[in-house]
């Protein structure tokens, strides 16, 4: 390499001014580097940029080299290794107690037994074509790769370094132990370590001025190979892990994590699914055990999520709330999700009946329901077709259509109050009484024909794009048109070239023998399940609240095993797109009624012991259920006959029950 200036120590040598760039076109000097040999016998000493002393001396075999800058006196610029092996170690140390000194590059070519330089920060890259047992280094500087080989005699490899900023670990071998005073990522690069696997991981911060709190943002990918136990050990995070994730292939031991931060992600033993938001379990995976997790303090504010996924967990403590958790209700492919607080769906149903909507009375409507801590709103929106062999679909203001006009103004209105949008397009019928939505066959030119029910899904999915909707839901109760997989999976695909939001379809839910009555085989195309949960109760018309809970409790049972039964690609976050109860006695024995209002006899308490029931049995417990929409809410904010015997919980003691558990 020209430029170069090879130097015997004691040397007195006057470097010419020359222009030298190094490995990875990163100028190195602006003039001759001095280059210091070092091996067994002789070390290598240099003044560094503090006009510190600072040492390389090597043990065991191999030959060593110092680039320094011209003049001999400055940080080192790289340290190069040869025919070390695992009996070789290198030390770098300061002479003064308490300095500090850089080193850009450490090139080895071998391995190595220990390498020692706590004080040493690492400007550079480290590069070891064998392996490392124990090392030892100060900070690691940003931007930079440490790249571990593989050695047979290295029998185990343990880690420890200072704070690490923007910088990836590769190792091919595994890791017993892997200690950082902190791990930060502050660039737009995502930091990563790969492993075969990690026997333990620390980051427990440092006091002083300024303090590091041990916050961890490196994300993970351990393959488990090699390792009989576990992929990853104990783990133990002072601070936030946050803006990772870690894909762990195997078992994983206890964790105990500081605060969960925005974007944190840990999978065991599962993969993740193509956009990183829920994790799928793998069948042929049967090693996802996490034995434990302990999380202090949660920061997920203003994040659509965080996930912890495994095929079984051990104690499950989180922010002081412990909870028991044996084997998970999936015989296979099992997964488990905790949602944030701000992710879930805290949602109420609120249907546009009219083409004009009020945008005062909505306004209103809309910060009462803010209030009460709702932060998803379900804009209903209904177009008609005259009968259920009809194939053209059409809005009809003389029913209850509304404009587009004034579904975006809706929509703005909504994300005014800061608060999140489902648009749900429904159909109905016009002159067909004897059947509903849920009777249309769903022929071929009723998906695709001019006027047809693709042609609807398109137009609401432009609108949805251009409004910035964060969820579409693609169909509501069509069970016997659900049953058209190719036409589905079709109408979605060009739902999907429109509109770059997430997708829902409300499954229909009467019954009592399913958990849904439809048979749909595609929820892999959506990102999640919906059921309009209108499940009957009991069959008394004044069940105790014990009574009505435990009517949920098998309710949530049969929704585990419907699940369980699913294909993995199919086993989605579930939403309740719908689920409400009429304000009148005998609501729970058959919530989804049409009775008319003057024939039912007003119960407002039962309406609420329903909700409480629900939201007391599954709200934040079932970890499958990621939201709830009441039915429903009404633009009006004092609604008149509605709120006598019909679903709106305004201003009736169910309003208070959803205040209460969404706060």
């Amino acid at each position: 390499m020209a430029g170069i200036l090879r130097m015997k120590q004691g040397d007195d040598i006057r470097a010419p001014r020359l222009r030298l760039e190094r490995l990875e076109d990163r100028v190195l000097f602006n003039g001759a580097p001095v280059i210091v040999p070092f091996d067994a016998a002789t070390p290598a000493t240099w003044l560094d940029a503090n006009l510190t002393s600072v040492t390389a001396s090597l043990k065991g075999p191999g030959t060593g080299e110092v680039w320094l800058p011209s003049g001999g006196q400055g940080d080192a610029a790289r340290i190069e290794l040869t025919g070390t092996t695992a009996k070789s170690s290198l030390t770098i140390a300061p002479a003064t107690k308490g300095a500090s000194t850089t080193v850009l590059d450490i090139a080895i070519t071998g391995s190595l037994g220990k390498l020692t330089a706590p004080a040493t920060t690492l400007g550079g890259n480290l590069t070891v074509s064998g392996s490392v047992a124990k090392l030892a280094l100060g900070n690691v500087a940003d931007q930079h790769r440490i790249s571990l080989g593989l050695d047979p005699l290295v029998k185990s490899l343990s880690l420890a370094f200072g704070s690490v900023t923007d910088a990836t670990l590769t190792s091919l071998m595994g890791i017993k132990s892997l200690k950082v005073v902190e791990w930060l990522d502050t660039d737009a690069i995502a930091d990563a370590i790969t492993a075969p696997w990690i026997g333990s991981l620390s980051a427990m911060g440092l006091m002083g001025d300024p303090a590091h709190p041990g916050h961890f943002q490196a994300g993970m990918e351990l393959d488990g190979s090699g390792n009989p136990k576990q992929t990853l050990g104990k783990v133990a995070i002072a601070g936030t892990f946050a803006d990772a994730a870690w894909q762990v292939t195997g078992g994983m031991g206890k964790a105990s994590v500081g605060r969960w931060g925005a974007g944190a992600v840990l999978a065991v033993g599962v993969d993740p699914g193509p956009d990183g938001r829920f994790f799928t379990a793998d069948d042929a995976i049967t090693h996802g055990v996490l034995n434990g997790l302990t999380v202090g303090a949660f920061d997920t504010a203003g994040t659509d999520f965080f996930g912890i996924t495994a095929a079984k967990l051990g104690k499950l403590t989180l922010a002081g709330l412990r909870l028991a958790t044996p084997d998970l209700p999936f015989a296979q492919g099992d997964f488990r999700v905790l949602w944030a607080p701000d992710a879930l769906h805290k949602g109420v149903a609120l249907p546009l009946w009219n083409e004009t909507v009020d945008l005062a009375q909505l306004n209103a409507s809309l910060a009462n329901l803010k209030a009460l801590g709702v932060n998803w709103v379900e804009l209903n929106v209904f177009w008609f077709q005259d009968n259920i062999a009809s194939t053209a679909i059409a809005p009809d203001f003389t029913r209850w259509s509304a404009s587009d006009s004034s579904v975006r103004a809706a929509i703005d209105a909504v994300h005014a109050q800061g608060m999140r949008v489902m648009l749900k397009p429904l159909v109905d019928l016009r002159n067909d009484p004897t059947h509903w939505r849920g009777d249309i066959p769903g022929s071929a030119e009723w998906f695709t024909g001019v006027q047809g029910y693709g042609a609807l899904l398109n137009h609401w999915a432009a609108i949805a794009e251009e409004k910035g909707v964060e969820l579409l839901c693609v169909g509501t109760e069509l069970v016997t048109a659900s049953a058209q997989e190719a036409a589905w999976r079709a109408v979605i695909a060009g739902v999907r070239a429109r509109y770059s939001g997430h997708l829902v379809y409300a499954a229909n839910q009467g019954g009592t023998a399913s958990a849904a009555q439809e048979n749909i085989v595609w929820w892999d195309a959506l990102d999640y399940i919906g059921l309009d949960a209108y499940y009957p109760l009991t069959t008394k018309t004044n069940p105790a609240v014990g009574e009505l809970q435990a009517a949920w409790a098998a309710r949530a049972a049969m929704i585990d095993a419907w699940l369980a039964s699913l294909d993995p690609a199919d086993r989605k976050p579930v939403l309740f797109t719908e689920v409400g109860y009429r304000s009148w006695d005998g609501a729970n024995m058959d919530p989804a009624t049409q009775a008319g209002k003057g024939d039912l006899n007003v119960d407002l308490q039962e309406q609420a012991d329903c909700y409480t029931a629900l939201l007391s049995t599954l709200w934040r417990q079932e970890p499958w259920l990621m939201g709830v929409y009441w039915w429903n809410w009404e633009v009006d904010p004092n609604p008149t006959w509605e709120a006598v015997n019909w679903y709106t919980p305004q201003g009736k003691p169910a309003q208070a029950v959803i205040g209460q558990y969404y706060a």
